[in-house]
This record gives structure tokens, C-alpha cells and sequence, in this order.
């Protein structure tokens, strides 16, 4: 879960808090409507840290753009999360 005072980043946001993430994905599936987020490889978890490759897909399938998020986790929430793009 993500943390109520989390931050996401991004090279198209900055956004601290849960409901500041709602509103960007929120506003990203008005702008990209059918795309999905799909992972890419199973979750690597060290030391309260963790990484995954995802890929937005559209309604067809077809990758659209493909990256990694880092990101820290503290007293089992996701505290801060950083994407990277391919």
C-alpha cells in the first residue's frame, strides 16, 4: 500500500501523498483511456527497498513505453517511489 504521505516521481511528476498519486493516474488514464500497467518481472525485494519492470500497454496489446520503479518501503507501506523510463 501506499503511504498516505508517500512520493511518487517521475520524469512527468513529483507528487507527495496517496491522494496526489489518485489524481495523477487518474488523470493519466483521461488522457491514455485502455492503457494498462503491466509488470514485466517478478518483484526484487532487499532490505526494505524494491524494484519492478512494468510496461503501458494499449487496448491492443502493443507496448507503449516500458521502465523500472525503485522504490523504499517503511512500516510496510511504499514510502517513496522513483520511475524510470526505457
Amino acid at each position: 500500500c501506499f503511504a498516505t504521505e508517500g512520493r511518487f516521481l517521475d520524469r512527468y511528476a513529483a507528487v507527495t501523498s496517496r491522494a496526489a498519486l489518485a489524481q495523477h493516474i487518474a488523470m493519466s488514464r483521461q488522457m491514455f483511456p485502455g492503457v494498462t500497467l503491466a509488470p514485466t518481472a517478478a518483484l526484487q525485494i532487499c532490505h526494505g527497498h524494491l524494484c519492478f519492470g512494468w510496461q503501458f500497454k494499449d487496448a491492443n496489446g502493443h507496448v507503449l513505453v516500458a521502465g523500472r520503479n525503485y522504490a523504499e518501503v517503511g512500516s510496510e507501506q511504499l514510502t517513496k517511489v522513483v520511475g524510470f523510463y526505457d
